[in-house]
Parts: structure tokens; C-alpha cells; sequence
């Protein structure tokens, strides 16, 4: 929507000429008079929260506040609901009301899962197993369609040196760049920086590069090999950056014009297509170890989503997940619908670790050019911290580097606060950095902060 689209929708709204608008976290602030609902849907969804602009906000805060103002309701409608609204259910601070059935009474899939070491043992290293590849085959000769599921972009994840095991890296991130077919480039998905693929490997000379990892574009290069003739569409960031890329994309699936959709978690959100009788998950442990809490929250949340793309019609659904860890808890709770068993224990382990929703966490970053000078004043800045908490009110972890160590030639140091409180933690956050920029240079670094942050990296 152009800026002059969102004009004219906001001007209808506070005239009264509309009544009801669909929109995204952006929607949440339409100057209606006489506002009496906000639907919140998917609200387990993280783009609620605004990390990347100012003024950071929380559109599922905004609109509770607005309602509490205006005298209106909220529906926060998930089938997979964050922990926070979870607990919040649980406790009974909102009213928690249940659908039990699926959209037009559909049965649930069944669910089978691919140990993918065993693929390795048998001398498969292709991106789909064979009992994969077999199901697709069966599914598209019988008119049906098939979603399959890879949560990375890009083609090869990294590119490295066979000889001397060199990895080409973003020269101004901590991260390996990610090869694109179109125009042949690496492309780092941090800074967005761009070089061509070497043709000898920058430390050794060696000619022995080789590209490792599985992007949506290498799926896409797979299926074409097999299944051309039934068309295949993939959805991500790169084909949907225009305008109507998105629109044109599922219409085309609609259509079946393509009968195989490949695509990231976009494709997961709530698409209802009766005739996909088979989901892939292509690599259900992406996000299972990545080094933040949510971890386990996201993946259950993700192949939940997606497998619940899979036999919305008459015909039963089936779903396959790839995975190199089949005895893993969160996979096991996914394949055996154990939902209830996987929250309560997530809340357990979340309270024993002094997580939300338990307390809340006030996260500082501090970057700049300079590494030692980042490090000494996040150090500076910690103490402060430490000085002020003389009540104990509050747990400070930090400084540590930040899991992503440097992008776009800033390096990057974090401080986690811990409180119970929102308010008083919040004060607390803020006033330390007040007092610590007034008494220190800050020239140098760049100083971030965010409350009930998101995004842990």
C-alpha cells in the first residue's frame, strides 16, 4: 500500500466512512471514534512488535490499551498462542475460549517423521529424503498439491573451501554470506552487502569450492529437476518483495499453475487450500537450537502452523518432517498433538529460569567501530547498572557480546536486566543509561534498549 493508499484508509476511518479495516500492526493505531474490537490474529506472531523502527511498540499492548480506554474488547485468536497469552489464560487474567474442531470438520494429518541421519547412513544427501520425494511423486500424479516448508532463503547457506575449510564471510558482519542463484552472488542477509562467488579460494587458491546448506532456492532447483511439469512456485522474501508478488504467487497456486509451493514460514500463515494433501518440513531443527529461550516456543509454533496447512478439504492430509533430531521433545509433542503437555512444560522450565512470562527483561545494546572501545563502555555502563541496584530489586547478566558479534561494521555488546515489576524495571533501565550518558562520552557507541524484547540475537 502506498503512502497515499494509507492516507485515503485513514481518512475513511475517522470520518466514519468504513467501519472495519484489515491491516497490519499499523492498523492497530486507525482513528476510529467509536472503536469496539480489535481482533489480534496469529498474535504468537513476533511482528507485533515493532524491534527494528522508532518508537519500538507492541501493537497486542496498543490495542489492549486502547480497548481499556475506549471500552471495547480484544480477541487475541492463535492456534498456537504465545506463552505470555498462555499464562495469561492459565491464571485467568483473560477468558481463554477454545475451538476443537478443525475448519469444516477437516481430520487432522497424520504425521510422519524422516530421520535424516539415517538418510546420510544410506548415501542420500539430497535436500528432500526418498520417502519425501516418493510421497510428492504420489500426490501431484494424483491431482493434488503439495506445500513444503524451509525456513531459509537463498540457495546455499555458505560457501567454503574443500581444501583448507575457509568460509566466506560478510566482510562488515560475524557471518557467513548466502549464495543467490539470480545474478550468481553472495549476499549477506544482515547488511544486505553483495560480492561474486570466487572462482579460487581467497587463502589457500585452492579451486575446490563448494556450496553447503539448503535454501529455498536449492528446493526449488530440486523439485524442478523432478517435477517441472507440474509447476513450481516458491515463496519468500526475494519473490514477493513487488507489489503484487505475494498476491500473484498464491493465485497462481489457487489456479494450480503450480501444484508445488516452496516456500519460507510465510507460507505457513493461515493459507487454506483444499486440494494440499502433503506438507514437507524440509528442516524441522533450524530453530530449535538457536541460543535464545524462545527456541523451543518458535519451532512448536512454526511446524504446528504449517502442518496445519495439509488436508483442509475432504481428502485426508499428511504431513512429513525431516528432522536430525526425531527424539527431540518439541518434535515429539508436534507429531503426537501433545499441546497442553508442551506448554505447561515450557512454563516450568521458563519460571525455573526466571524467563517471561515470570518476569520481565530490559535489554541494553551497545555498538560502535571501535571493539575495545564498545567493550569498555558496556563494562562502564554495567557497573552502573550494578551500582544502582542496591535494593537487589533486579538480576543483571552482562556484558556479553551479542550473538551476532558485529554487523554492518558495528560490533555489538548487550546487558540484560531481570525485574518483576514492567514499570519499575523500565524505569530503572532507562534511568541508568540517563545517568551513565551524562557522566560518560558516548561519541563513539551507539547505546539501543528495548523492553520485553523479542528478539534475543
Amino acid at each position: 500500500m502506498t503512502p497515499k493508499e494509507r492516507k485515503i484508509i485513514y481518512m475513511k476511518a475517522q470520518s466514519g466512512e468504513i467501519q472495519v479495516v484489515i491491516g497490519p500492526r499499523s492498523a492497530v493505531f486507525m482513528p476510529f471514534q467509536n472503536l469496539g474490537l480489535i481482533v489480534v490474529d496469529e498474535e504468537h506472531d513476533g511482528s507485533y512488535k515493532s524491534e527494528n523502527q522508532h518508537p519500538k511498540y507492541n501493537a497486542i499492548e496498543v490495542a489492549t490499551k486502547r480497548m481499556d480506554i475506549q471500552g471495547g474488547k480484544v480477541i487475541l485468536a492463535s492456534a498456537t498462542p504465545s506463552m505470555e497469552t498462555y499464562y495469561k489464560a492459565k491464571i485467568s487474567e483473560i477468558a481463554h475460549v477454545k475451538i476443537l474442531s478443525r475448519a469444516g470438520d477437516a481430520s487432522k494429518p497424520n504425521i510422519e517423521l524422516v530421520d535424516m541421519r539415517l538418510e546420510l547412513k544410506g548415501g542420500n544427501n539430497q535436500v528432500i529424503s526418498k520417502q519425501l520425494h516418493q510421497a510428492i511423486e504420489q500426490v501431484l500424479t494424483s491431482g493434488k498439491q503439495v506445500m513444503l516448508l524451509l525456513n531459509r532463503r537463498g540457495h546455499s547457506t555458505f560457501i567454503s573451501c574443500r581444501s583448507c575449510g575457509f568460509v566466506i564471510n560478510c566482510g562488515r558482519c560475524d557471518l557467513p554470506m548466502t549464495y543467490h542463484q539470480k545474478g550468481q552472488k553472495l549476499i549477506c542477509h544482515h547488511c544486505l552487502a553483495q560480492q561474486g562467488v570466487p572462482v579460487l579460494c581467497p587463502t589457500c587458491g585452492s579451486k575446490h569450492i563448494r556450496f553447503f546448506g539448503n535454501g529455498t532456492q536449492k528446493l526449488e532447483e530440486y523439485l524442478n529437476r523432478y517435477f517441472s511439469k507440474f509447476g513450481i512456485g516458491r515463496m519468500d522474501f526475494d519473490t514477493t518483495s513487488s507489489k503484487e508478488g505475494h498476491n500473484n504467487i498464491l493465485e497462481a497456486f489457487r489456479s494450480k499453475q503450480i501444484n508445488v509451493l516452496v516456500g519460507t514460514q510465510m507460507i505457513a500463515k493461515g493459507h487454506d487450500f483444499s486440494s494440499v494433501t502433503l506438507v514437507g518440513i524440509i528442516s524441522a531443527d533450524n530453530s530449535l537450537f538457536m541460543p535464545d529461550f524462545r527456541a523451543n516456543e518458535r519451532t512448536y509454533q512454526l511446524l504446528t502452523q504449517t502442518l496445519g496447512r495439509a488436508g483442509r478439504g475432504k481428502d485426508a492430509g499428511t504431513v512429513i518432517i525431516q528432522t536430525y533430531s526425531p527424539e527431540h521433545e518439541v518434535i515429539q509433542d508436534v507429531k503426537f498433538d501433545r499441546q497442553h503437555q508442551f506448554y505447561e512444560r515450557e512454563l516450568e522450565a521458563r519460571e525455573l529460569n526466571g524467563y517471561p512470562p515470570y518476569n520481565y527483561l530490559f535489554n541494553v545494546l551497545i555498538s560502535g567501530n571501535n571493539e575495545n572501545t564498545v567493550i569498555q563502555k558496556a563494562n562502564h555502563l554495567a557497573d552502573y547498572y550494578k551500582v544502582y541496584n542496591r535494593k537487589k530489586l533486579f538480576r543483571i547478566i552482562g556484558p556479553v557480546q551479542a550473538t551476532i558479534g558485529k554487523i554492518a561494521d558495528e560490533y555489538r555488546w548487550k546487558i540484560m536486566i531481570v525485574g518483576t515489576r514492567r514499570e519499575i524495571l523500565l524505569l530503572f533501565g532507562r534511568y541508568c543509561i540517563d545517568k551513565f550518558a551524562e557522566k560518560e562520552c558516548t561519541n563513539f557507541i551507539k547505546i539501543g534498549w528495548d523492553i520485553d524484547p523479542r528478539n534475543m540475537i
